[in-house]
């Protein structure tokens, strides 16, 4: 199987699991703002065991353990499929505002989430080589990191600043996926401090070595 043919099969794979699960859902618990809400719970936690792979494999490489080197190399593969299953995901917040009499989330919600969303897109189409020969490396760099990192807050906010709010932070529901959020966080956050502070290292000692 050719890498674009596999990439091709994670993504439809992803997208058909979250259509169905959502379908299922709504099927047991009604198309209206309940069913749709709970639909919406089930798919963000199905597509975040798809986005950590992509956020955290980074750092994978280090662990030198081969099962989980080789997963640090898919870590395209997780980033596309994450996408085509949080768009169900994005169907479903459609189509709760479409049920709701009103608006079902306050306004600050919906410009986090949206940005979030956007982020998502802009990731996903800049992962593509024909798109990303349009940036220089540093810049790709830098819009990589930080749509990666906000999307992380996004998920930050549904298992973590939401639920401490609401005083359910501490619930089995919530505490694992937090736990995975915040670890992965402090390695990408730690190997990315020990690389710049070895460049900065060896730029010191380049300087004071004389011409």
């Amino acid at each position: 199987m050719t890498a674009s043919s596999r990439l091709a099969v994670w993504i439809s794979a992803s997208f058909l699991a979250a259509l169905v699960t959502a379908t299922a859902v709504l099927a047991l618990a009604g198309t209206e703002s309940k069913g749709t809400i709970d639909a919406l719970r089930v798919t963000a936690r199905f597509s975040f065991f798809l986005f950590w792979p992509a956020y955290a494999g980074g750092f994978f490489r280090y662990l030198q353990i081969p099962f989980v080197t080789r997963l640090g190399r898919m870590r395209r593969e997780f980033g596309l499929s994450f996408v085509a299953a949080h768009s169900v995901h994005v169907g479903l917040i459609l189509w709760l505002f479409y049920v709701s009499a009103r608006a079902p989330v306050p306004p600050k919600t919906i410009i986090i989430d949206g940005i979030g969303i956007a982020w998502m897109y802009v990731l996903a189409a800049f992962s593509f080589d024909f798109m990303r020969r349009r940036l220089r490396p540093e810049v790709w760099r830098i819009v990589f990191n930080a749509g990666l990192e906000y999307i992380t807050f996004v998920f930050l906010t549904d298992f973590l600043i939401v639920p401490l709010k609401d005083g359910t932070a501490l619930s089995i529901i919530y505490w694992p996926f937090t736990a995975a959020l915040l670890g992965a966080a402090a390695l990408r956050w730690g190997v990315g401090a020990y690389r710049l502070f070895g460049r900065a290292t060896m730029g010191l000692r380049g300087s004071w070595s004389g011409p």
